[in-house]
């Protein structure tokens, strides 16, 4: 079975389009205050709590790859490929990738904070204290962070091939619950995408085209016997006519 047949791992790759609609947000909420004294220093407590902190929590606990953050893959009714891509969760690489989007996310962070004050007069949330407008922002940096971990982690599952896929030995649904993050309700397992079966409709569908093509092609307006009998009546009337006496 190949990973690639998991729709949730195609799904998880929609938050590359919402990840720069929520940083747009973010720049919003942090133009609804000033700054303040020590600006900085609010920022390194402010990255350290929203960032940091959660990145170290993923780096133990994975967040699962069948959760939504709302809706996931009930645990106990995953098949054995899905048991294994949560075993594949902890590869080195995936975590390394997390590491990696927190120190992005806390570079843009500080440039969106910076120059948040030049849309102060259309931001929402103008009447709002500095400290407000940071809890705010909390939680919104640390969904991006989680988008971010999820499209890493689903391109990395993408790419396993089934013979790597095959030789690990999945986790079972207590062990998933002890060490992965699986946040959301649980609700009916969706179906595996069945490529053979795309792939057959579309031969299928050539095929009637080609045949269709082809019987156009052998079924001429006019039909060669008629047009050879029409092309021998002719000639006999021409010989006939040859051979009358001229008057």
């Amino acid at each position: 079975m190949s990973s690639r047949r998991e729709p949730i791992l195609w799904i998880q790759l929609l938050a590359v389009g919402f990840i720069p609609l929520e940083c747009l947000f973010l720049r919003l909420i942090l133009a609804g205050a000033q700054p303040g004294p020590f600006p900085e220093f609010q920022r390194i407590i402010f990255t350290g709590i929203s960032i940091i902190l959660p990145t170290i929590y993923f780096f133990q606990r994975p967040p699962d790859w069948g959760s939504l953050l709302i809706l996931k893959i009930p645990i106990e009714h995953r098949s054995k490929l899905q048991l294994q891509l949560s075993t594949v969760q902890k590869h080195i690489i995936p975590r390394i990738a997390l590491w990696g989007g927190a120190v992005l996310l806390t570079i843009v962070f500080w440039q969106i904070d910076k120059s948040a004050l030049v849309i102060n007069e259309i931001s929402p949330f103008q009447s709002n204290s500095r400290i407000v407008i940071l809890l705010k922002a909390m939680p919104l940096l640390s969904l991006i962070l989680w988008q971010w971990h999820q499209i890493c982690q689903s391109i990395w599952l993408l790419a396993i091939s089934e013979e790597e896929l095959n030789k690990i030995e999945f986790l079972t649904p207590t062990e998933i619950l002890q060490s992965r993050c699986c946040v959301g309700f649980g609700f009916l397992p969706v179906k595996q995408i069945d490529f053979s079966a795309s792939i057959t409709s579309s031969s299928i569908k050539n095929s009637k085209q080609a045949k269709h093509q082809k019987s156009s092609y052998l079924n001429p307006k006019i039909p060669k016997k008629d047009a050879i009998s029409t092309n021998q009546s002719d000639d006999h009337d021409y010989q006939t006519n040859a051979s009358r006496p001229k008057q």
